[in-house]
């Protein structure tokens, strides 16, 4: 049954039109605000086994800056190498392609406060971000709208991980809790949290997915048992300003943690063996960690704006990475092949560092070194 109109209610013509343009125009700005990936993003061949990355000239160091960033706060890497995910302070991830040098993907929430953490599911088909609003997405490519997955009493999402095959996403949270997502089912599955805990700033995943290490701003980080949902241990140090990066070698045999002190320390869980500490005066607190793949080399990422590269055989820092400009660097990461190194700025650059020399480039400073010792009189 139709009802007509009264006269006073019927729109003039111009009327009809202008709000079809302002629901339009509504529309576009939410779509271009909820930036899906393009189809030039090929995340399915971003798996391991999709096309290898480009590489970069030797020894090259490549910035890819954007004039809108408000300071890196993540990186991933797609599992080949090809694509480069970069979660930003001003709201936006944006997905760079290693080949080109350019974004190929800007993902944006009009409410964001800012992109803390980021990662890309390791067979390509799936990126989440975190953010400081304590919001969860996971964005699929040709999708328009990104899944949004959140919690109430979330403070604000500080870092996430995939495990190893992709069904579950662990996210480090503000609060003191580390959520455990089922891809699948779009549904907090576990939730780990101590009662001492001031706030999970890192979290890192064992490769078999038994255990789960949370860096802690209380100074401690906790090893979990993800079978058994307990903590099986405690790394501390009694000096420590807060825990802020962690990861597992690809062995699981060595957990390094850095410190606000700008300690890194090289544990051993599951043993009684005392920490192994690098540390260099200049630092200004360690922002983030990562192992090579072969586990030879642990890049720390620095408040001071440099990057250092430990070699764990000597125990010595063989490459030493700085801006003059840098606002800190707060992430860092190796490739899933170890040839590149990505660090992102506090002033908005990303670099892209080839790292095919490194153990090259010590030996021949280190024999400079001990020429320019003999050649002084």
């Amino acid at each position: 049954m139709s009802v007509k109109r009264p006269a006073w209610m019927a729109r003039p013509a111009w009327v009809a039109g202008l709000v079809t343009l302002i629901v339009a125009g509504a529309a576009t700005a939410y779509a271009t605000a909820a930036t899906r990936l393009p189809s030039t993003v090929p995340f399915k061949s971003c798996g391991v086994s999709g096309r290898t990355a480009p590489s970069l000239p030797k020894d090259a160091r490549i910035a890819l800056p954007d004039p809108r960033s408000r300071g890196v706060r993540s990186l991933a890497w797609c599992a080949n190498g090809r694509f480069l995910a970069v979660a930003d302070g001003n709201g936006q991830a944006y997905v760079w392609s290693v080949a080109t040098h350019k974004t190929v993907g800007v993902l944006t929430d009009p409410q964001s406060r800012g992109v803390n953490a980021v990662a890309i599911r390791p067979n390509g088909t799936l990126l989440a971000t975190g953010d400081a609003n304590g919001h969860l997405y996971l964005w699929r490519p040709r999708v328009a709208r990104p899944r949004r997955l959140t919690d109430r009493a979330s403070r604000g999402l500080r870092d996430l991980v995939f495990t190893p095959y992709g069904r579950y996403l662990a996210a480090a949270d503000g609060n003191g809790r580390t959520y455990i997502w089922s891809i699948a089912r779009h549904k907090a599955i576990a939730t780990l949290r101590d009662p001492a805990s001031r706030g999970v700033n890192a979290v890192a995943i064992r490769l078999d997915v038994k255990v789960l290490a949370a860096a802690d701003a209380n100074g401690r980080c906790y090893i979990w048992s993800l079978t058994k949902d307990k903590v099986l241990s405690v790394l501390k140090d009694p000096g420590s300003r807060g825990v802020r990066a962690v990861a597992f070698s690809r062995s699981g045999r060595i957990l390094a943690t850095g410190d606000a002190n700008g300690h890194v320390y090289l544990w051993q869980p599951g043993t009684t063996a005392r920490p192994r500490v690098l540390t260099d005066p200049r630092s200004g607190g360690v922002l983030s960690v990562s192992f090579t793949p072969g586990g030879r080399y642990l890049a720390a990422a620095d408040a001071d704006g440099r990057v250092y590269v430990w070699d764990l055989d000597s125990y010595k820092i063989v490459e030493l990475l700085a801006d003059s400009g840098s606002q800190g660097i707060r992430a860092v990461a190796f490739s899933r092949s170890g040839r590149l190194m990505a660090a992102g700025d506090g002033n908005g650059r990303t670099y892209l560092s080839d790292t095919t020399n490194i153990g090259v480039r010590a030996v021949l400073a280190a024999a400079e070194a001990r020429s320019k010792e003999r050649d002084t009189p």
